[in-house]
């Protein structure tokens, strides 16, 4: 019997979570106070990307658009083809059940038609004649078996619905069923199939027409990929600043490419009246020009005041000249249209020029933007510009934080900018004057209550009586370990760490661990054991820290379970007696389950090792923003600042929230039970690889509890132990490998950390 594939349609999934960077590398820049500069242009470029113009010339206002659709619908699959809207709707119908269509809508004029989809199809695109072109997976189950395999089909109806036709390309796919595709069509109605390594390409009448080997190494979601204005294929290479290139059917082969194309790695390309291609990011819309590889950008949707989250975000222009965007968010289901009209900027009349503040951020997210668009849009004042430190294909946060203390050390600091801890010299700042004291305003504060917050976390981020930031989650890093054999004592010296993996020898101390994770877990919370900061001493060449290193490189090998047959995952190790520890990452409240579960006896939630024996866990900071001291519109920051951490559509990232009504908030939300519309429980799993599965249920109190125990006793980790930690970890290396002896390296990393923690003292 036969299924279609993609009947997963009307249940898309909408959650998505992504971890926090744990980064530490070097920064040693030195820091003035900051403020604004009398001439700050080249500072407030908008988009810091470096292969983008500013050059706004026209000023854009939105209006929502209407969009009539009878049945279900999501935007995640959508195109623009000219000034048509075009999407894939579900339709209910009592004698099959219901059926797809693709809906297809004027943006400017009142045409609206359907065309018939053979099944549903997540891999479609439109020929400029108005064929479908499409993917059609069956699903072919053998009888009295769950075994099946997957029959693929390139399949063209005309503009009524009309099959042109079906043909078979099961064979070409035979290795991997389940590979990701995309589609594109030319202006000859030739097909073309990308895969990320390879295209496939298609006559007009669907028969196979070679292929291209494109040796792009990107994951295909984050290429773009469609038909141009001049009804050729285009693909980029990757996302950020990138190259796009002209794909030749005649030659089978990427042809001309244009460099510094902004791709965003969405389903398709759409262009302007000009023929110039349109993409869309975080913080705006840019038009790229074939002739120059110029990108400019045409509006910022903060400054717009469009509110929409733009997670999922397509954008066309018009033939009147005007820009549609389709967006769609993953976390609500919440999409639409928006129309934006461009006219020249006015002059503001005398007494309504609204004074500037510069937002200065890593890289801006769909959460932030709509922020800055609900103040800007409601303050008469004041306008918040966004500028970001990360460049284009940047992964590395130290890269935006050197570009941002190179400005604060100019005296060119925002108004308002993003603290990351992990990666700046926050506290060295501090005894700089950079930071304002948010103490006064969170007193002040008519709506958000020091009693409201959680209480470690602002604690944590208070620094010789200044409160630098408030971040608006946290997450928490520790280590999960049985109950059975650690006891109710949540901390540990590093004695007691060694002396617990010496009573085991028969077991891994933690997953897969390497020697220099074994050091990082040592001392990232130990390091005063080895520092005396008050004095500017260090004692790395004694015995006490000889044995640190000789226990670290027990973990130099791998271990005997790693790889071949004998590959076990970790709860297969922990429930084998195998494993003694497992770090966790935690984020939400279901966290604790998924790591707590596989330990038989129960677990007991360790801290890092610490000089006392105190438990301590390891928690960061998620969207914390600061006021510059030297900002001459504290008042105003503070009030951005203040509507961001409370505003009812905020919705977090990654990590516990620290305003208590919403942490609340989350745990309640954790324990209800979610029902599908026939009264039955809806099971949550998560695909954990190989095959398995876990079912999530709801958390126990004792779990909220070590949740709370957790965020009660943890700590940023200190910029300045990063910093040792760089030196240990290049020196350590070379007694790991056995280059040198434990006396050689003790000797080496005394003289280099001798040097940083007295010039540091």
């Amino acid at each position: 019997m036969k299924k279609n594939a993609n009947k997963a349609f009307r249940s898309f999934p909408l959650g998505k979570r992504m971890s926090a960077l744990f980064l530490c590398a070097a920064l040693t820049l030195g820091v003035a106070a900051c403020g604004k500069s009398g001439n700050d242009t080249e500072d407030r470029v908008l988009n810091n990307k470096s292969e983008v113009q500013d050059t706004v010339s026209l000023v854009y206002e939105p209006k929502d658009f209407e969009l009539e659709v009878d049945g279900e619908y999501n935007l995640y699959n959508v195109q623009f083809v000219g000034d048509t809207l075009c999407f894939p709707v579900y339709l209910e119908d009592e004698d099959t059940g219901g059926y797809y269509v693709l809906h297809r809508q004027s943006l400017t004029g009142d045409i609206i038609t359907d065309i018939p989809m053979a099944g549903y199809a997540s891999v479609w695109t439109l020929g400029e004649d108005g064929s479908l072109y499409m993917i059609d997976d069956e699903v072919i189950f053998q009888e009295n078996s769950e075994n099946f395999h997957i029959d693929r089909f390139l399949v063209k109806q005309d503009e009524v619905g009309e099959q042109v036709f079906r043909q078979d390309i099961t064979e070409l796919f035979s290795e991997d069923e389940f590979l990701q595709l995309k589609i594109a069509v030319d202006a000859e109605g030739r097909s073309y199939l990308f895969t990320g390594s390879t295209l496939f390409l298609f006559d007009e009448n669907g028969n196979p027409g070679g292929t291209v080997r494109t040796g792009l190494s990107e994951e295909i979601y984050s290429c773009n990929f469609g038909r141009g204005s001049d009804g050729k294929v285009y693909l980029s290479d990757g996302s950020g600043s990138t190259t796009l290139y002209e794909v030749n059917y005649e030659t089978a082969q990427l042809d001309i490419g244009y460099p510094n194309f902004p791709a965003q790695g969405s389903s398709g390309l759409s262009w302007d009246v000009n023929g110039d291609f349109l993409t869309i990011a975080n913080v705006g819309v840019y038009r790229y020009n074939t002739e120059n590889q110029k990108t400019e950008t045409l509006f910022l949707l903060a400054d717009a005041g469009i509110e929409g989250m733009m997670l999922s975000a397509a954008v066309g222009g018009l033939s009147d000249g005007r820009f549609a965007i389709a967006w769609q968010d993953w976390e609500t289901g919440k999409g639409g249209v928006v129309i934006m009209t461009g006219a020249a900027p006015s002059e503001p009349a005398i007494g309504q020029e609204k004074k500037e503040l510069i937002l200065g951020v890593m890289d801006s997210d769909p959460f932030l933007v709509a922020a800055v668009s609900e103040f800007n849009r409601q303050n008469d004042t004041y306008q918040i510009k966004i500028k970001t430190y990360m460049r284009a294909g940047e992964i590395y946060l130290i890269d935006g934080v050197t570009r941002l203390q190179t400005d604060i050390a100019a005296g060119n600091c925002p108004d308002i900018f993003e603290v990351c801890t992990s990666t700046m010299d926050w506290k060295n700042l501090v005894e700089k004057g950079v930071f304002e004291d948010l103490s006064p305003y969170l007193d002040q504060s008519e709506v958000l209550n020091r009693e409201e917050l959680l209480e470690n976390v602002l604690n944590a981020y208070t620094y010789e009586g200044v409160l630098a930031t408030i971040p608006a989650g946290i997450q928490i890093q520790g280590f999960f370990g049985s109950a059975d054999e650690l006891g109710d004592n949540t901390g540990w010296t590093i004695d007691d760490v060694i002396a617990f993996s010496d009573a085991h020898p028969e077991a891994e101390l933690l997953d897969g661990a390497t020697s220099t994770y074994i050091m990082r877990f040592l001392l990232s919370y130990s390091m005063d054991s080895f520092v005396n900061w008050e004095s500017g001493t260090c004692s790395f060449d004694g015995d006490e820290f000889k044995r640190l290193l000789a226990f670290a490189a027990r973990f130099s090998k791998p271990s005997t379970t790693d790889g071949g047959t004998d590959w076990k995952t970790w709860r297969e190790k922990v429930r084998d007696g195998e494993l003694l520890l497992r770090d966790v990452d935690m984020y939400e409240v279901e966290s604790v389950q998924l790591y707590a579960d596989p330990f038989p006896g129960g677990v007991t939630a360790m801290g890092y090792p610490s000089s006392d024996g105190s438990p301590v866990y390891s928690f960061y900071g998620t969207d914390g923003l600061a006021i510059s001291a030297r900002s001459e519109e504290k008042e105003a920051a503070w009030d951005f600042i203040e509507n961001y951490l409370t505003r009812d559509s905020h919705r977090f990232h990654v990590g516990f929230p620290v305003i208590q009504d919403k942490f609340d908030e989350m745990i309640e939300n954790a324990m209800e039970i979610d029902l599908d519309g026939n009264g039955n429980e809806i099971v949550k799993q998560l695909d954990l690889g190989d095959g398995l599965t876990y079912t999530y249920r709801c958390p126990t109190q004792e779990e909220i509890d070590m949740i709370l125990y957790m965020i009660d006793h943890g700590r940023p980790l200190e910029y300045s132990s990063s910093q040792l930690m760089s030196i240990i970890y290049e020196e350590a290396e070379a007694f790991f490998q056995g280059q040198k002896t434990v006396d050689q390296v003790a000797e080496n990393i005394q003289r280099r950390a001798a040097i940083y923690v007295s010039e540091n003292s």
